[in-house]
This record gives C-alpha cells, sequence and structure tokens, in this order.
C-alpha cells in the first residue's frame, strides 16, 4: 500500500491523485509558522501487498 499527505488546499494535485486510485483516508494537522494546515492522508489500496500465507 502507498500512503501521502497531501495539503487540503492543493485541489490540483488531490485531483490527480484520485486519477490514479488513491483515496482519502484520514486528516493530519500541522503548524507552519503561526498558521495550523492540514494535510489529508490519502492511500492507493492498488499496492497492498497481500501475503502468500
Amino acid at each position: 500500500m502507498v500512503w501521502l499527505g497531501v495539503w487540503e488546499k492543493n485541489e490540483k494535485a488531490i485531483a490527480f491523485y484520485k486519477k490514479f486510485g488513491f483515496v482519502q483516508n484520514g486528516a493530519h494537522s500541522f503548524y507552519m509558522g503561526d498558521e495550523e494546515q492540514t494535510d489529508f492522508i490519502m492511500k492507493n489500496p492498488l499496492f497492498e501487498f497481500r501475503s502468500s500465507n
């Protein structure tokens, strides 16, 4: 599985990732200077590793 974080206001990047099968799986807040920002956590289940066990 591939995970990534993308800034919530970066609509072009979000659309790009969705085009390639990524789905939002959560969010993460952080500070850039004095401003609180939010990244969407996205994952691509197509790359999920499946064990043969």
